[in-house]
């Protein structure tokens, strides 16, 4: 599907909305569900279910002051998706961490990490959620994408390409990879973050510190500003069910 074909004329979703009212339907290239925010986890595993058979997934893509950010991603698109698929073909995820090293080998010298964090801190997705309450949002919504490839996401999207977030093209070879090796879909995307459903952990502490390193040099952030270390980072890894990504 190439979207950019219906940008042209797009107007930023902005609206004036009283408190407990349902917001508008921004313009989007997807079809969009509206859900609140309490049910957002149940409606997508429903909708995960009804995709299975017909042919789509669902994403979950934030309340509505993301759409700003999501007319940019599409107004200044330089490739279409079938642009992108191609590109992604040519990417090694071994070469991508290889050469993303290369070019920044202080920022991905790590010294040894501060002790794990328990086992209990293992949580689920939270796009949904207000980050400062942590309590549900009002209203999310949830697209639905024509296109059973999880690791198309990024492409459909456009995602990414600015700061230290990799290209489209990269997300894409890079979340391949992760499909094939740890039954690792992309179930949530908003302006900062990607999160993800893993059917297949590593089962190992080993196995999850190699996991670990490469979300490291794929999402810096996730360790300097958050979990620390990548003992921490690994720990949550190892049987962990759910993936959780931030780029300031």
């Amino acid at each position: 599907m190439d979207i950019l074909n219906i940008l042209f004329g797009r107007k930023r979703y902005q609206t004036n909305r009283k408190k407990n009212s349902m917001p508008l339907t921004p313009d989007f290239p997807f079809e969009l569900l509206l859900v609140p925010g309490q049910d957002a986890l149940m409606e997508l595993d429903r909708l995960e279910e009804e995709g299975a058979a017909e042919g789509f997934r669902p994403i979950i893509v934030g309340d509505e002051r993301e759409f700003d950010f999501f007319a940019d991603q599409f107004e200044c698109a330089e490739q279409t998706f079938e642009e992108i698929i191609r590109d992604a073909k040519t990417i090694s995820p071994d070469d991508f961490f290889e050469q993303r090293v290369q070019e920044d080998p202080a920022y991905y010298e790590l010294e040894p990490g501060q002790p794990a964090p328990d086992e209990n801190e293992k949580g689920g997705l939270i796009t949904h959620l207000d980050s400062r309450q942590q309590n549900p949002k009002e209203w999310i919504f949830i697209a639905i994408i024509p296109d059973r490839n999880a690791h198309h996401i990024p492409a459909h999207f456009n995602y990414g390409g600015w700061n230290d977030c990799p290209a489209p093209a990269a997300h894409v070879a890079l979340w391949r990879y992760w499909q094939e090796r740890y039954q690792a879909e992309i179930v949530c995307v908003t302006h900062d973050v990607i999160e993800a459903k893993v059917k297949n952990p590593p089962k190992t502490y080993e196995a999850a510190m190699v996991l670990a390193r490469e979300q490291f040099i794929y999402c810096g952030d996730i360790i300097h500003q958050g979990v620390g270390s990548l003992e921490g980072l690994a720990t949550l890894l190892q049987n962990g069910r759910t993936w959780y990504f931030w780029w300031d």
